[in-house]
């Protein structure tokens, strides 16, 4: 493939996370958003042997498979699907997206005053008729919270931000004034590690 300074094939995001779009738009890429009609994968929530890279590689390689089987289907003879996953882990529990108030309250509750862990995978496949290639990328970052007040807690509650986010947060917006620490790439946190996302790019 040509280097990014050169032309690339149609770049797709198989997301419909708007963070994620703002983020490759960050690196001036021209690219279509395209959100392959799977339900959302879902992580498992109990403990075992897989780490948090793991899980979100594993949730990113079948979303961008199932979005360039349907690319394909529509007659799509080449391009590059960027597909990704990010997900919270308090240890090796999984803080997914919050199903109802209460769930984001616990959820915040428990990331209060501690450290817990971003990881989000990215997976790119480019594929030129039957010709195909991969390239993967798997990121963590450490963050620690403040110590969250109820009553702050509820005024956040009260906001649309939880909603729709891994954590019951968005380290972007006015969950930023939770972030006490940050440890690694903060691009990761709010959904796409851009650094190793354009590595990976040129690659294929």
């Amino acid at each position: 493939m040509a280097k990014l300074t050169g032309s690339l094939p149609p770049l797709f995001l198989a997301s419909q996370s708007p963070r994620r779009r703002d983020l490759l738009e960050q690196l001036g890429l021209h690219f279509s958003v395209y959100v392959p009609q799977v339900e959302e994968l879902v992580a498992p929530r109990k403990r075992g042997a897989r780490s948090p890279e793991a899980i979100v590689k594993q949730i990113a390689e079948q979303k961008a498979r199932h979005a360039a089987g349907e690319l394909r289907g529509k007659g799509e003879k080449q391009g590059i699907v960027l597909a990704a996953d990010t997900l919270v882990f308090l240890g090796r529990h999984v803080l997914g997206k919050p199903h109802s108030r209460e769930a984001a309250r616990d959820t915040l509750r428990r990331l209060s005053g501690r450290e817990h862990t971003v990881a989000t995978a990215a997976h790119l496949l480019h594929w030129d008729g039957a010709r195909e290639r991969a390239a993967r990328v798997a990121v963590k970052t450490k963050v620690r919270f403040t110590r969250l007040s109820p009553r702050f807690l509820e005024w956040y509650l009260d906001s649309p931000e939880p909603w729709d986010k891994a954590g019951s947060y968005a380290a972007q917006g006015i969950a930023a004034s939770f972030l006490a620490s940050l440890k690694g790439s903060y691009s990761n946190v709010v959904g796409l590690p851009l650094p190793e996302t354009l590595a990976a790019l040129e690659k294929l």
